[in-house]
């Protein structure tokens, strides 16, 4: 209903309104752009690209088979109400291949892999994913904004489009990595990604809300997730003690009286968490 009555709308609109739509749209896309980091862009420009490829790939599989007036054969494959009885997942017949008619290979190895149970996620996301508020809808709408701006890191990969048609394959060429951004950004850089979690809470929600990109978020619930990845991430609390111990050696030093010594954070799966 909603969609319809846009489209009613915009279709009722001049077309110097359509215009000055355009133009607004326009100008906030350039102020966008012009705020973005060389990550930003690049991640932009590599989006870009593969909508465009995945448009001319579409167009094709879908218009050929008109065009030469063929109708794919059709399959049936019965009911898919074959119960797992490990997980209750459910299967069409052919997908059992053994006597058991309750048990697939394809979940859970007939049984033999146990998964634990998810954890119960916080009351604060539980009531954002499941409240029928206006905050909670604004959360929903805009879930992957919030999560942009609340990562501890971004994935830097080379994204290799493979040539021709065929369905959308997500291909990285050469070696992925993550990116935290560096701990004390220069005047004319903004803080991104970890280091927000080094700031004071007040400034780190000012530098995020400021973001074009998060201009639809609510400032209330940013602060609140970011309350509870303080409380719960592991790495959100060592670069928050990361400030601590830097605070630390800057004390001392002018106690000493001399240069601060430079401080390094290392994240080591093979070694056990320590307090410093």
């Amino acid at each position: 209903m909603d969609a319809a009555k846009h489209r009613s709308q915009y279709m009722q609109q001049s077309e110097e309104e359509k215009q000055g739509r355009r133009r607004k749209i326009a100008s906030r896309a350039k102020k966008r752009r012009e705020q973005e980091t060389d990550d930003e862009r690049r991640e932009r420009q590599s989006e870009d690209t593969f909508r465009h490829r995945h448009r001319q790939q579409r167009s094709s599989s879908l218009y050929a088979p008109a065009l030469r007036d063929e109708f794919p054969p059709e399959s049936y494959h019965g009911t898919m109400d074959n119960v797992c009885q490990h997980c209750n997942a459910l299967h069409f017949k052919e997908e059992c291949t053994s006597d058991r008619h309750d048990e697939f290979k394809q979940c859970r190895h007939y049984g033999s892999v146990e998964l634990p149970d998810l954890l119960p996620y916080p009351d604060g996301i539980r009531a954002l994913l499941q409240g029928t508020d206006l905050e909670a809808r604004n959360f929903r709408e805009n879930i992957r904004n919030y999560n942009s701006a609340l990562t501890l890191v971004f994935m830097g990969a080379q994204i290799d489009f493979p040539q021709g048609f065929g369905p959308y394959c997500f291909r990285i060429h050469g070696q992925i990595y993550h990116r935290i951004g560096p701990l004390h950004p220069d005047p004319d850089q903004r803080a991104q990604f970890g280091p927000f979690y080094i700031l004071d809470s007040f400034v780190a929600l000012k530098e995020r809300i400021v973001n074009a990109a998060n201009e639809n978020c609510n400032e209330t619930t940013m602060s609140k997730l970011d309350d509870i990845i303080k409380s719960m991430n592991p790495f959100a609390a060592a670069f928050k003690m990361m400030r601590e111990v830097e605070q630390e050696e800057i004390d001392r030093a002018k106690r000493e009286k001399r240069a601060p010594r430079p401080l390094r954070m290392i994240f080591d799966i093979n070694h056990e968490i320590h307090d410093r």
